[in-house]
């Protein structure tokens, strides 16, 4: 089991870490009691954020599940 003083370092290349999208996502943890005060908490951070921050989460998700080369979501409704 690894502790954190002996845990693998990431590398780092002008302060970014590799392998990692260029879009800077902050994690945030929240531990709740129950199922209910979990789906609140989610639903007040969703509502807290602005247009811009909802977009780059979604850049963010899109670009780490299809990669750079992502499918056109048009495709099916224009026959192409």
């Amino acid at each position: 089991m690894r502790t954190k003083k002996n845990r693998p370092r990431i590398a780092l290349k002008n302060n970014k870490k590799i392998g990692r999208s260029p879009l800077k996502t902050n994690r945030i943890v929240n531990k709740s009691v129950g199922f209910r005060e979990a789906q609140e908490w989610d639903i007040m951070q969703q509502i807290s954020m602005t247009p811009e921050q909802r977009q780059r989460a979604a850049k963010e998700l899109k670009l780490r599940f299809f990669g750079k080369k992502s499918p056109d979501v048009r495709a099916p409704h224009t026959g192409g």
